[in-house]
């Protein structure tokens, strides 16, 4: 029985349950039948009943609970083995024949739960008696012996009358909560259905009085007395889905909702709506194969009706809940799964025709026939193979929309319901919520996700067709000769190597930047040994693509001063200085072999540079001069603190500063005394240095 309680009512149950005192029972129980009544009475003589209804029905309905405990209690049989041995044993049948027959003499009836009832069938008021009298009777279940007695006979009769009453029909969605607390009352009490056509029940002694059969009977008014909204009539008929007409034979509109704000209403035909999409590719038209959204469920939706009756202000809360969370999914599924999906596909299809391959040379005559039989290969795959592909995108989308909508709908309700929440109250807010929301979903996602997969194949086939004819016509009437524009290509990518190999974010151990400098030193070595080829072969040298190439040197160098700086933080932050002498070692021959190939670098580019060219001349100066700035400040800031990586960083300046010094045309005014530490050259080991940039610079 403790299922019936709250966490906060279980103290009480516990604490009743194990007094287990006969006098101390009742005087609770009539104290609580005083603040029951005192309860009702209080709530009549409100001057604003509908405002504070709710709460006088919660504050009931834990009275009443308490009341059925400790009215119940005592008859408890709190093992189902004796139920069923009651059951066929005649001895034990005719003890509890004469157990109910001492209950009904010796009923209480300071609480009279079956005139209480008659009183609201007559005053209209049973909106505020049933909700009440569901929680009193569930005390009620373990208790044969009281269920047998004539008085709750005729409590479950006049229940079962007022079930079938058409009056309670005539109070819409109310009359459908109320149904439901009687059937749950049936439930509780394991009444099975056709209960009443039994024998214990054929007694006309359990019907109830003339006057309220005739209350039940008649059709004129409602059974609610106005405290809760008034809402439209609806009768509960059985309808055929299959004819479209009702049990009365009047035709009938099926009516079928689309949570959270949208009615669709269907023809009898039963036609299903379609949409499709025609995706454009010059001449050709990739049709997109007839979809509808998923059909969607009648259902009456008895529980978010009686919620939502009982708890209006939680109706706007799962709205809220409902549009944001349907909103967000649709977006990331739009954007993470059907963009994507649309990109491999275009990816594939330009792969597989080989249209990728033929942008490299698309100026060239023989190739010129391969590239439009690409184009053409292309055009076909994106045709056959899109609608395949929307479909699969559409059931991933839709897939991974209804998952991400149970996650955060179910996260998403609890924070916002009110403290003095029941937990079964949160859970069945939140079922409202996942079901409106996936069938929010299940119709606006198909549809949002062929729209957009159409949208971003259509978008990416327009951009790389567009693309191919731009490069086509570009190289086409570009008067660079190939040799100089391959040069120039493969320095951008070398350039880009260097960029990336340089980069210094991960590194977090010694470790770490030793590899990371194993490929800064190859991709750095293969860049100069392409500078230097261009320059030898002369065509590094045109003024078309002098511009160009200045962009890519300044990447390189700036990447790889960069990268020096960071080192300098790498050994503070790891504690050079207090590492074995051997590994000190290591990493200084490490840096030197880095230093001497910005060094090589630089020279290279030095010299490639024509002595009478002023332009030339111009943009050497203002290169030396920032990188070596740039040396001198970053190196200097990162190496405060330590001696060791402060003696590095002097030597580093101080040795670029001597090479650059060496080799730089005298047409190049630049300041060297600024970034030569003399002192610092002086110091021990300036001899390895020196060794190690004499061997590249000589091979220069």
């Amino acid at each position: 029985m403790k299922r019936y309680f709250t966490d906060n009512q279980l103290f009480f149950f516990h604490f009743l349950h194990s007094c287990d005192s006969y006098e101390f029972s009742e005087l609770v129980k009539h104290q609580l039948e005083r603040q029951f009544y005192a309860i009702r009475e209080a709530d009549s003589a409100s001057t604003d009943a509908r405002k504070n209804f709710t709460e006088v029905v919660l504050r009931l309905k834990v009275v009443a609970k308490f009341l059925g405990y400790l009215r119940f209690s005592p008859q408890w049989q709190v093992t189902s083995s004796i139920r069923k041995l009651s059951a066929q044993n005649a001895a034990i049948q005719a003890v509890e024949r004469e157990g109910i027959s001492t209950l009904q003499v010796a009923r209480n009836a300071s609480l009279d739960v079956k005139k209480l009832l008659e009183d609201s069938i007559r005053t209209v008021a049973i909106s505020k008696c049933l909700p009440w009298l569901s929680d009193y009777l569930s005390m009620l279940s373990l208790d044969r012996l009281s269920l047998g007695t004539t008085y709750f006979k005729q409590l479950v009769v006049l229940l079962q009358l007022l079930y079938r009453s058409p009056r309670l029909d005539s109070l819409g969605e109310t009359g459908l909560y109320m149904a439901i607390q009687i059937e749950r009352i049936f439930l509780v009490l394991r009444l099975e259905d056709g209960f009443i056509r039994g024998s214990a029940y054929q007694s006309r002694d359990l019907l109830p009085s003339p006057e309220i059969r005739d209350a039940l009977a008649r059709d004129d008014e409602a059974l609610d007395a106005g405290k809760t909204t008034r809402a439209q009539p609806t009768r509960r008929r059985k309808l055929s889905i299959g004819s479209g007409s009702t049990t009365a034979g009047q035709p009938a509109t099926p009516i079928r909702k689309l949570r959270p704000l949208q009615v669709v209403i269907e023809d009898d035909s039963g036609a299903q709506t379609a949409s499709s999409f025609a995706l454009q590719h010059g001449d050709r038209a990739v049709k997109l194969p007839l979809s509808s959204s998923p059909p969607v469920q009648d259902e009456s939706d008895h529980l978010a009706d009686a919620v939502f009756k009982v708890h209006p202000k939680l109706k706007a809360t799962v709205e809220f809940v409902v549009g944001n969370v349907t909103t967000d999914v649709c977006e990331h599924v739009v954007t993470r799964v059907v963009t994507s999906r649309a990109d491999v596909l275009v990816d594939r299809c330009a792969s597989e025709s080989g249209l990728l391959a033929g942008r490299a040379n698309p100026t060239s005559a023989s190739t010129e026939d391969a590239a439009f039989a690409a184009r053409a290969s292309f055009q076909m795959l994106i045709t056959s193979q899109t609608r395949h592909e929307a479909n699969a995108a559409v059931v991933a989308a839709l897939d991974e929309a209804l998952r991400l909508a149970e996650e955060r709908v179910s996260a998403a309700v609890p924070p916002l319901m009110p403290p003095w929440s029941h937990p079964t109250l949160i859970h069945s807010v939140v079922f409202v919520a996942r079901q409106r929301t996936r069938a929010a979903l299940k119709t606006l996602v198909p549809r949002s996700a062929q729209t957009a997969f159409v949208k971003r194949v259509a978008f990416r086939n327009k951009t790389l067709l567009k693309d191919l004819g731009a490069a086509s016509k570009t190289a086409a009437l570009s008067p660079t000769p190939p040799s100089e524009a391959g040069h120039v290509r493969e320095l951008r990518r070398l350039s880009a190597q260097v960029s990336t190999s340089a980069g210094h974010q991960s590194i977090t151990s010694l470790a770490d930047w030793e590899a990371q400098t194993s490929r800064l030193l190859q991709c750095v070595a293969q860049f100069t040994s392409s500078f230097k080829d261009g320059v030898a072969a002369g065509v590094l040298v045109a003024s078309p693509v002098a511009l160009v190439l200045w962009d890519v040197v300044w990447r390189a160098v700036t990447s790889c001063v960069k990268f020096l700086g960071a080192s300098l933080d790498v050994f503070a932050a790891c504690e050079l200085l207090s590492m074995r002498e051997d590994r000190v070692e290591a990493v200084e021959r490490t840096h030197v072999e880095l230093v001497a190939a910005l060094s090589t670098l630089l020279e290279v580019v030095v010299c490639s540079v024509p002595v009478d060219d002023d332009v030339a001349a111009s943009r050497l100066q203002c290169m030396i001069t920032a990188v070596m700035e740039l040396m001198s400040k970053r190196l200097a800031a990162g190496s405060k603190g330590d001696v060791l990586v402060e003696l590095f960083a002097v030597r580093t300046s101080s040795v670029l500063a001597a090479k650059l010094r060496a080799i730089v045309p005298k047409s190049v005014e630049l300041d060297w005394n600024r970034w030569t530490d003399a002192t610092a050259l002086k110091s021990e080991g300036r001899g390895g240095w020196d060794a190690a940039t004499k061997a590249p610079t000589a091979a220069v």
